[in-house]
């Protein structure tokens, strides 16, 4: 599939900077090599967003996150997203992400905290998912002595992290947890393997390097029927918060945003699903050079702030096995 000029030559120089041999690199080499990735291609921060760096009770750990919230805010209580970075559970970090953390905030009016949530291989699942949940809670119980406001909460991310912002919605809705008011996945990683495999990488990874991503997650288990590791595999998706799913079109995922749409809307649940057909996976990258690409996260943070002008229904909690 053809790509825009402008992001041909993205992909052009991201195969550069990580080097043929990038997935063969032992995994700190690769962290450093994503890690300039992300400076290379990020903008200025802006300066009407304020960034702060709070500490996250968890499970078993304490959770490093940023919040991110507009300069000018008021008194007011902020609505807020909870976001989860991508990079395939393995890679990653709000740093990463901090150019479309603050101009989500910049677009949407809203708070976003940003999790740092345990990487994999180190830490396989449950240990990313256990923290995404736990920061979601503690927005809830904390948030307000912090300016969030408890009764708008939204959650989001890309990638691996959407597959963290689905399967912490899930989890609210088995748990009877806080109410969510919207699901903002931006090309989500949903399933263990595609009906469609992606043999060759065209600018949105292949089947086996999504398959490695797996495997570190995994951590040597089978954790392709648990709906909060694949959130593809639950029995149910009823009662599930609303959603918004930004797909792209040159993508070894793509079929998951898809199949995720699909369940949602025979759940009854209300779902929005687009799929940008020339950009590839990783686009958030370039929203500040690709106009198809600020139109997309556009899109997504237009949801966000809808979503959020007023308090989400309470739905019922529907138990899920898995």
């Amino acid at each position: 599939m053809a790509l825009e000029p402008e992001i041909q030559a993205f992909a052009e120089e991201s195969d550069r900077l990580f080097g043929p041999d990038y997935g063969r690199l032992p995994i700190g080499e690769q962290r450093r090599l994503y890690n300039n990735w992300c400076r290379h291609f990020s903008a200025p921060f802006p300066s009407d967003v304020i960034e702060s760096e709070l500490t996250v009770p968890g499970p078993d750990v304490s959770i490093r996150a940023k919040l991110f919230r507009p300069s000018g805010a008021g008194a007011a209580p902020l609505p807020v997203i909870v976001f989860y970075h991508g990079g395939g559970w393995v890679l990653g970090s709000p740093e990463t992400h901090a150019m479309a953390t603050a101009a989500m905030v910049q677009r949407t009016g809203a708070a976003v905290l940003s999790v740092d949530y345990r990487l994999a291989p180190e830490h396989p699942f449950p240990a990313a998912f256990d923290d995404a949940y736990a920061a979601l809670l503690w927005v809830a119980g904390s948030g307000p002595r912090h300016g969030l406001d408890p009764t708008r909460i939204a959650v989001a991310g890309d990638s691996a992290g959407g597959n963290l912002a689905a399967a912490a919605a899930l989890a609210a809705r088995d748990r009877k947890g806080p109410g969510i008011a919207l699901q903002a996945l931006i090309y989500p990683g949903l399933k263990a393997k595609r009906r469609v495999p992606v043999i060759q990488d065209e600018g949105g990874g292949s089947e086996a390097g999504m398959s490695a991503y797996v495997r570190a997650y995994a951590g040597g288990k089978d954790i392709t029927r648990n709906p909060y590791a694949m959130p593809l595999a639950a029995e149910s998706f009823h009662d599930l918060p609303p959603a918004f799913i930004a797909a792209a079109g040159v993508d070894a995922v793509r079929e998951d945003a898809e199949d995720y749409a699909a369940a949602l809307r025979a759940a009854g649940v209300p779902v929005t699903h687009r799929c940008a057909e020339t950009l590839p996976h990783s686009y958030l990258r370039t929203i500040h050079f690709s106009a198809r690409a600020a139109a997309e996260f556009d899109a997504v943070c237009d949801a966000l702030k809808r979503a959020l002008a007023s308090p989400p229904a309470v739905a019922s909690a529907t138990v899920m096995a898995g």
